[in-house]
């Protein structure tokens, strides 16, 4: 039987659960399925494993693909990495960077990638990006993007699950993921104060943005029946199904992203799906998902909540059948599976 080492360090959640989290969490989950043994990578019997499988692309995962290789362990990484069409300055600080008497982080970021029989992107922009910015060959690529369990398609969340607060506050937005300042919640707490559009943010504080946790937290106080912030619920808990489920939308404006695990989720457990048009979201959501940016953020989502039950009923069928055909984890973990098969374990 293969054996799997599943490694993720992010060391600016090591306390909260994120994306990269819970990416390793899927795979420790259901490779199991496919006749694969997968545990969380052991550091100290760190041979004992086929596959190496790492989540993330920071420096703490510096060296281990390398030492991995030199073993024999085949090497998969998911880098889980912004993508950017502007990859001139990572080739001109990389050209640089050889020069310079200490290693820099965009170097270990290279040799993090380049010491890998297999990278796993999840979107072809990722893709593009890790192949122009890094010099990867496309060929030692795949793209099977981000999910949602397929459970969730069936789920059936009651309102009676939503917070008090929130049943009594009428149709509202929401933002659920971490309140920090790349999410955009703070500009969207502006424009809508402006308007009687109540909004519902769920999801912890990044607590090394103290500055910006404030005045979430004072607008929240000043706009008590319009603003609420529920700091975080496990992700299975039936309260933020409801939270899913009852929204007018669910609202994506942050300012780059991987691939939106919060749209898939959305998507399964039946609300609408607005966001920012980056190329990622994009990509997944095609025209599907409904775009705005802060020029017409207020527009848009008062055209969404002017919906009748009738067009709303079929724009949300139309998204979750599209989500459900590709952006599942087990459909993303049955593909990995193929990838490890093919390096020959």
């Amino acid at each position: 039987m293969t054996t799997v080492g599943i490694l993720q360090i992010n060391p600016h959640t090591f306390w909260k659960r994120g994306g990269g989290e819970i990416h390793a969490t899927k795979y420790l989950e259901l490779l199991k399925n496919h006749g694969i043994q997968a545990e969380r990578f052991n550091f100290n019997n760190p041979t004992k494993y086929d596959i190496l499988h790492f989540f993330g692309a920071n420096v703490q995962l510096a060296e281990w693909g390398k030492y991995a290789m030199k073993e024999g362990i085949k090497v998969v990484g998911t880098p889980i990495l912004f993508p950017t069409n502007n990859t001139l300055k990572y080739k001109a600080f990389l050209k640089l960077d050889q020069y310079l008497p200490f290693p820099t982080t965009l170097r270990i970021r290279k040799e993090i990638l380049c010491h890998t029989d297999h990278l796993i992107a999840n979107t072809h922009a990722e893709k593009q990006y890790l192949s122009d910015a890094y010099g990867i060959a496309k060929s030692h690529i795949s793209v099977l993007g981000t999910g949602v369990d397929q459970a969730s398609f069936e789920a059936d969340p009651k309102q009676e699950d939503l917070p008090e607060v929130i049943r009594q506050s009428g149709p509202y937005v929401l933002m659920v993921g971490r309140v920090t300042p790349l999410k955009g919640q703070l500009t969207v707490l502006r424009k809508l104060s402006e308007t009687s559009i109540p909004l519902v943010l769920c999801g912890p504080p990044d607590l090394y943005e103290q500055g910006y946790i404030q005045e979430i937290r004072e607008w929240v106080r000043k706009k008590p029946g319009q603003f609420f912030w529920i700091e975080g619920l496990p992700p299975d808990s039936a309260a933020l199904k409801a939270l899913y489920r009852f929204a007018q939308c669910h609202l994506l404006f942050s300012d780059t992203d991987v691939a939106p695990l919060v749209n898939m989720e959305a998507a399964a457990f039946g609300t609408l799906v607005v966001s920012k048009p980056h190329i990622t979201v994009t990509e997944i959501l095609g025209s599907y998902g409904r775009y705005v940016t802060e020029t017409n953020l207020v527009s848009g989502l008062e055209s969404v909540l002017g919906l009748k039950q009738s067009e709303r009923t079929a724009e949300v069928s139309r998204l979750r059948a599209h989500v459900q055909s590709t952006f599942t984890w087990e459909k993303i973990v049955e593909n990995t599976v193929h990838i490890y098969h093919s390096l020959d374990v």
